[in-house]
């Protein structure tokens, strides 16, 4: 039976979404129950089909949940979350220019929302408008100085060697901003980057130290032990490259033996068994 309430039947429908495998898209439409749907007032319907999308987006169904969504916006066009997830939806199809008209309609009705700016730049970014991009982040870092990700989003771009702003000082010094803010393992890894191909060998040593201490006594680490090995190789430091390679490669044995873009790794070329060339030096 069909929930009599609005809160009743979206949390019936959230249930779905986590319980349902992921490409179980008959059994959810299923659920939508659009026979019911239609049937409703219109703010009883437009909060059941936001909540519908959001399944959609679950299993991957984003055409879907963008027609969905369509029929909202004919309802309430300054709805802003809905004017959102349509943009999302159609950035996740790498319909840029749809995502940024949606994302422009919202900037219109509320031009100080941070996070419609944010989604502004990252799909300039994506649609390779480098321009749009900076202007937009740059605006979003007057509204909240504050926030590591703006910094971080920033560094990328300047960082961005197809980018006509290329820029790894600039890119280095956003990155370094944004650990300031918050020195979390992801922005540390950026920042690590920015400096190694910068060439401040010196400082990205410093940096490194930082991260080893954080991940010291923890376990699947795989990609930040990846990072810091390549750093190590790239320095000539192989015994402490080995080391971390070695906790890379339960994830990543796979890059270090095969994938051409990691072949400057000239010390472990001539191993044809990778984990077991490491674990004979280690044991030395």
């Amino acid at each position: 039976s069909t929930p009599k309430t609005m809160e009743g039947y979206c949390y019936e429908i959230r249930k779905k979404c986590r319980i349902l495998p992921c490409g179980s898209a008959n059994q959810l439409r299923n659920a939508m129950a659009p026979n019911i749907v239609t049937t409703l007032s219109n703010d009883f319907k437009s909060n059941i089909i936001i909540n519908l999308s959001a399944c959609l987006y679950c299993i991957g169904d984003y055409s879907e949940a963008i027609s969905y969504l369509l029929l909202v916006y004919d309802l309430q066009p300054n709805n802003i979350e809905v004017l959102s997830r349509i943009a999302d939806g159609y950035s996740k199809l790498n319909s840029y220019d749809n995502a940024l008209e949606y994302l422009n309609k919202a900037t219109l009705l509320d031009p100080n929302n941070l996070d419609i700016l944010k989604n502004l730049g990252r799909t300039y970014k994506l649609k390779g408008d480098y321009k749009n991009s900076i202007e937009c982040f740059e605006e979003a870092k007057t509204l909240q100085p504050n926030d590591a990700g703006i910094y971080l989003a920033l560094a990328t771009i300047y960082g961005d060697t197809i980018s006509p702003y290329y820029n790894m000082q600039t890119a280095t010094e956003y990155s370094k901003k944004a650990v300031e803010i918050l020195p979390s393992l992801s922005n540390r890894l950026v920042y690590l980057s920015m400096l190694s191909r910068n060439g401040r060998f010196k400082d990205a040593l410093t940096e490194i130290r930082q991260i080893e201490k954080q991940i010291e006594f923890e376990q699947n680490r795989h990609y930040e032990h990846l990072m810091i090995g390549l750093f190590y190789n790239r320095i000539k430091d192989y015994k402490r490259a080995i080391l971390h390679f070695h906790e890379a490669l339960p994830d990543f044995a796979h890059i270090l033996k095969d994938n051409p873009e990691f072949q400057e790794i000239r010390l472990l070329e001539e191993f044809n068994d990778l984990e077991k060339q490491i674990d004979s030096i280690l044991n030395k």
